[in-house]
């Protein structure tokens, strides 16, 4: 990670005491911007946005199974689906 003037600005991963990764996107002015992963503690992962407030909300926000194939797009705030757009609920299909 990256510092301008005291605050993060740039690239940045962040990780559990035990060395998984937990999050991977950037930061500007000190506030997650732009394309973001977050961990699900294992279970998988939500992709998506991260908006003014340095949060990922809105639509088009991918959960993405712990198999990694098997996936949710919709709209989501504070990591909870308010409508899903598309689901892809076999994961032996190929994309």
């Amino acid at each position: 990670m990256t510092f301008d003037r005291g605050v993060a600005h740039g690239p940045a991963r962040r990780f559990s005491p035990e060395g998984a990764l937990q999050w991977t996107g950037r930061y500007r002015h000190g506030v997650p911007h732009g394309a973001c992963w977050r961990s699900n503690d294992g279970e998988g992962w939500y992709a998506g946005t991260c908006g003014r407030s340095g949060r990922m909300a809105g639509g088009d926000v991918v959960y993405l199974y712990p198999d990694l194939r098997t996936a949710l797009v919709g709209r989501c705030a504070f990591f909870f689906f308010l409508q899903v757009f598309r689901d892809f609920p076999d994961s032996r299909r190929d994309f």
